[in-house]
C-alpha cells in the first residue's frame, strides 16, 4: 500500500504568510501614496483653473462694479445693485443760448438788408433767447410770445425754419416738429446748442410791418440813446433813420416840429 507524501515542515508554511502579508502591505502602502498623490494632482489643477477666471471676475468687476459684484454680495444686495444700475439716470440739464428770427409773411428765403430793418422796426426780426431747461411745446411758445409781443395774436400756426449756407438771400428749410412739438431737446439738436439761427415763419398770419413807437413794448429790452436835437430816447438800430427826419422839420416819433437844427439846435415848435 502506497504512503502519502510528506507536506511541507511547519517552519516553511508561517515564513510564506509573513511573505503575503509583507506584500499586502507594500502594496497598500503603494495604493495609499499614489491616492494622496492623485488626490493632490487634482486640487492644484483645480487651483489653476479657478485662478484665471478669479482674475478674470476681478477685472470685470472693477471696470463694471454694477453688474459684477462679488460673492459676498450675492443675494439681495446684488439684486438691488442690479436694480439701481438699470434704472434710467437724468441727465443734467445744460442751458445755452440761440437766436430767432421772426418773419412778417410765410416766406421761403431769408429776408435782404433792407426788410431787417423794417422788420427790426415792427418789432420783428432778430432776437437772442436763452433756454434754461428742457422746455415743452407750450412753454416755448409761451417763450417766444414773451419775446414777440405780437405773436400773442397769431392764428392760423406757425413753424421753423433754418436758412441753407451761404451768403445773402438764402433758402429756408423746414424744421418738422416731433411728436412732442417744439421742444428744448429738439431746438438745441436743430440749432447745433446754440450755432444756428432758428426762422419763426406764420403759416396764414400776416403782421404788421408799420415801425413802433420808441417806448412799445418790443423795444423794452433794447438799448437806447438820447437824441441831441429832440432829446427823445430812441433805440440805437434805429439812430440812423431818426436823424434824417429832422432835416425834414419833424422828429419821429415825437410831437414836435423842428423849424431849423443847423442855426438854432434846441428850438423847437409844438403842434
Amino acid at each position: 500500500m502506497a504512503s502519502a507524501p510528506p507536506g511541507p515542515p511547519a517552519g516553511a508554511s508561517a515564513q510564506n504568510v509573513d511573505y503575503n502579508s509583507t506584500v499586502a502591505a507594500a502594496a497598500q502602502s503603494l495604493i495609499n501614496v499614489l491616492a494622496q498623490n492623485l488626490s493632490q494632482g487634482q486640487q492644484e489643477q483645480g487651483r489653476t483653473q479657478q485662478e484665471p477666471s478669479s482674475s478674470v471676475e476681478q477685472d470685470m468687476a472693477r471696470s463694471f462694479p454694477g453688474f459684477f459684484t462679488r460673492k459676498s454680495n450675492r443675494g439681495k444686495r446684488m439684486m438691488q445693485s442690479l436694480k439701481t444700475c438699470g434704472t434710467a439716470s437724468t441727465k443734467t440739464w445744460r442751458p445755452f443760448s440761440f437766436y430767432a428770427y421772426l418773419l412778417n409773411i410765410n416766406a421761403e428765403t431769408t429776408p435782404t438788408s433792407s426788410e431787417e430793418f423794417d422788420l427790426a422796426q415792427a418789432g420783428l426780426g432778430k432776437r437772442h433767447l436763452n433756454m434754461s431747461r428742457d422746455m415743452g411745446h407750450e412753454e416755448f411758445f409761451r417763450l417766444l410770445q414773451d419775446e414777440y409781443p405780437k405773436m400773442q395774436g397769431l392764428t392760423g400756426g406757425w413753424l421753423l425754419y433754418k436758412a441753407t449756407g451761404g451768403q445773402g438771400k438764402r433758402r429756408l428749410i423746414m424744421i418738422p416738429p416731433d411728436s412732442h412739438g417744439y421742444t428744448g431737446t429738439l431746438i438745441r439738436s436743430v440749432t447745433g446748442s446754440g450755432r444756428n439761427t432758428l426762422f419763426i415763419v406764420p403759416l396764414q398770419h400776416e403782421f404788421d410791418v408799420n415801425p413802433l413807437p420808441p417806448d412799445a413794448i418790443e423795444f423794452k429790452s433794447m438799448p437806447k440813446a438820447q437824441c441831441q436835437t429832440c432829446k427823445l430816447k430812441i433805440m440805437k438800430r434805429t439812430k440812423t433813420a431818426h436823424g434824417p427826419s429832422h432835416l425834414q422839420g419833424f422828429c419821429s416819433g415825437s410831437r414836435a416840429k423842428v423849424t431849423s437844427h443847423f442855426s438854432h439846435p434846441r428850438r423847437r415848435i409844438l403842434l
